[in-house]
């Protein structure tokens, strides 16, 4: 199984911190997902766990598709160990 994690060498863009900063509402699924992620490599369903959603969301993809696009995530492989 494919794991996704920030794409090495690359920070979260300048623009998607400023408007986190801005926005007085609860943090945005974007923001949750990239934090889960600066800690490590994880699978989608083990993201999907730690968002505390019972199944990967229509919501939780579209995210992960728009920041594989931007190339702030990667798809990485599993460590074989």
């Amino acid at each position: 199984m494919e794991e996704i994690s920030l794409a090495s060498g690359k920070a979260i863009p300048a623009e998607a911190q400023v408007e986190a900063q801005v926005e007085a509402q609860p943090e945005s699924l974007r923001d949750r997902v990239t934090k889960l992620l600066q800690k490590g490599p994880l699978a989608i369903s083990e993201i999907s766990k730690q968002l505390g959603q019972k199944q990967i969301s229509g919501q939780l993809k579209k995210i992960l598709r728009e920041l594989i696009e931007e190339e702030v995530l990667s798809f990485t492989l599993p460590n074989s160990g």
